[in-house]
């Protein structure tokens, strides 16, 4: 199962992340309650969900400040951890499905 990311300014600016690497991600959003519940939840299981600029800037900078020297960054690879927040980063808004 992959993960569509979709800069909604953007739409031909996307990212497919397989779920070894989104999983990860989701798993540390859900623990620092970065999004509602119900957002998270629906990014986890793969459901449409839009997220607004100010939620996707939240992720981006906690993950920014937990660092490539965390567990996370360990496990998904410090280049593939920075591409994926990096994306996140750049972006005004993502739909991820």
């Amino acid at each position: 199962m992959s993960f569509i990311l979709v800069d909604y300014d953007a739409p031909d600016r996307d990212l497919q992340i397989g779920n070894r690497y989104w999983h990860p991600i989701v798993t540390e959003i859900r623990r620092a309650k970065l999004l509602p519940d119900e957002k998270a939840e629906k990014i986890a299981y793969n459901l449409c969900e839009r997220l607004d600029k100010e939620e996707v800037l939240r992720i981006a900078r906690h993950l920014r400040k937990e660092g490539p020297a965390t567990s996370l960054a360990q496990a998904l690879g410090s280049d593939v951890f920075n591409l994926i927040v990096d994306f996140i980063e750049e972006s005004n808004g993502l739909e991820i499905c």
